[in-house]
């Protein structure tokens, strides 16, 4: 049986251009400025091995920024960004582009099938992402598994075809054909240009582009665990919170992704004022849906303990995403 959502205020829902600024400000500055500083620390004459090992948490740090810009396109298709559902795509199509490989638009479609079928057998990330068990198989290969879909998905689309989904995202074939050529232009022009400065500045190419791109692989290939691996079915229970501040800068918001199931439309930088409000009205107090305040918990739920697994035999009928 459907849950009763608490009703959240209209104004958590409306977008903002500043914030939408603030969000793409804040994701550079996460990935640069580690960069920066692992710049600064290889000029030092430190052993090497004490280089590399400071440099871990640094590359960790500006993965996460990465990673938050290649979520802007999720932002973007879940109409966050602007108020016009067609500018905010374009948006999330132009800053996610910014990460090479990020095809917001094939992950949109796939997306959209997801939030209606959680857990289900029509639900792809279960497709995708059953199949690494192991903690190092989601580190290296869940996110280059994904990716590949995501790339296929828009491909497909940008010549017109029909991806089969049964769950239609809301804007026409041609509409969907025109931010899959706009997706892929824009993923040209990002790998022209990140290619012609490997070229010319390869050191700055190596510092400022690739460290993070390893660090978005790693984060991208355990997020999904994180976020539904050992859950169960429908709204409130299909999806996981982890509310630790420290997983709140790294991911600005979205780690709060039992909200993002509960309120999709609302941009993940304010999801922990609604997680607030969900705490105000006891809406976790029966401790069967999953929260995690912990910090070092999520690094359990990416372990092969907690399987992304579909937990029904059949399709739900009840349609709880609701937002075509």
């Amino acid at each position: 049986m459907p849950i009763v959502k608490p009703v959240i205020p209209e104004y958590l829902y409306r977008p903002s251009a500043w914030e939408t600024l603030l969000y793409v400000v804040y994701g550079l500055a996460l990935s640069l400025i580690p960069c920066n500083a692992i710049g600064l620390l290889f000029e030092t004459s430190s052993p090497m091995a004490f280089k590399i090992v400071l440099s871990l948490p640094c590359m960790v740090v500006a993965g996460y920024g990465g990673f938050m810009l290649a979520v802007a396109g999720h932002e973007g298709f879940h109409f966050t960004l602007h108020a016009n559902r067609r500018v905010s795509g374009a948006l999330g199509v132009m800053i996610s582009s910014l990460v090479p490989g990020a095809f917001a638009v094939g992950f949109f479609a796939s997306h959209w099938e997801h939030h209606r079928y959680t857990n289900q057998p029509s639900d792809p990330d279960c497709k995708t992402f059953s199949r690494f068990r192991t903690f190092f198989q989601r580190l290296f290969l869940a996110r280059l598994a994904a990716n590949r879909n995501y790339l296929r998905y828009t491909l497909a689309m940008a010549a017109g075809r029909d991806l089969g989904f049964k769950y239609k995202p809301p804007f026409s074939r041609s509409e969907m054909q025109a931010f899959a050529l706009f997706n892929v232009g824009c993923q040209v022009l990002v790998v022209t240009c990140f290619s012609l400065l490997a070229w010319v500045h390869p050191y700055v190419f190596l510092q400022y582009v690739a460290v993070p791109m390893v660090g978005i692989i790693f984060i991208g290939g355990l997020s999904p665990y994180q976020m539904h691996a050992g859950t169960g079915m429908g709204l409130g229970y299909d999806s996981r919170t982890n509310s630790s501040v420290f997983w709140t800068l790294l991911q600005a918001g979205s780690n709060y992704h039992n909200e993002h199931h509960l309120y999709p439309r609302v941009p993940c930088w304010r999801l922990p004022q609604v997680h607030q409000i969900l705490l105000r009205e006891d809406f976790y107090k029966g401790g069967d849906m999953c929260l995690e305040p912990r910090f070092w918990a999520v690094f359990m739920q990416a372990s092969s303990a907690y399987q992304l697994a579909i937990t029904v035999e059949s399709d739900s009928d009840i349609d709880e995403f609701n937002e075509a």
